[in-house]
């Protein structure tokens, strides 16, 4: 009889239990929701190498450095992989940074590469990151996703590298 006990017993515990983790489920949903929703109106970045132009034709990068930088340099391709414009940053310190571009037609994407180089002429690296505004948030699937400006593909929440701040 006593064994019958313990049985119930687990039993009953193993029930409690997954009562708890689906109520940690369902709140760690409504976290990642809240989170997502929050990202609406603002530009986040991840990883890639787009600029989007916007309608003014404007469009906005980010990237990151491994290390200062004593000259840096943007340089943008058209679709067609010509130069389409270059920027010079100069100086800058380790770390992310963003940047934005006025030469570009309206609904054009772009790519960019970054070059850095230190004071004694040594490369530094630069990671990329494509920035999309983000217009909503889609909750049909198990996590949340972004819906942005430039493309019709959904972003995941869990690949977004940093958010820059409002749209411009």
């Amino acid at each position: 009889m006593a064994s019958e006990f313990a049985a119930i017993s687990t039993v009953d515990g193993i029930n409690a239990l997954n009562t708890k983790i689906s109520n940690l489920s369902t709140s760690t949903g409504a976290a990642q929701m809240a989170q997502a929703s929050a990202l609406v109106g603002k530009q986040v970045a991840v990883s890639g190498d787009n600029l989007i132009a916007g309608s003014s034709g404007t469009a906005e990068g980010a990237f990151t450095l491994t290390g200062p930088s004593q000259n840096t340099t943007v340089t943008i391709l058209s679709p067609n992989g010509s130069v389409a414009g270059t920027l010079s940053l100069g100086a800058l310190p380790a770390g992310q940074q963003s940047f934005s571009w006025d030469g570009g037609t309206a609904g054009t994407t772009y790519t960019y590469n970054v070059t850095a180089a230190d004071s004694a002429g040594t490369a530094v690296t630069a990671t990329p990151y494509t920035v999309y505004t983000v217009q909503g948030i889609n909750l049909s699937g198990t996590s949340p996703t972004l819906n942005v400006t430039g493309t019709a593909a959904a972003i995941h929440v869990s690949s977004v590298q940093t958010v820059l701040g409002a749209s411009t």
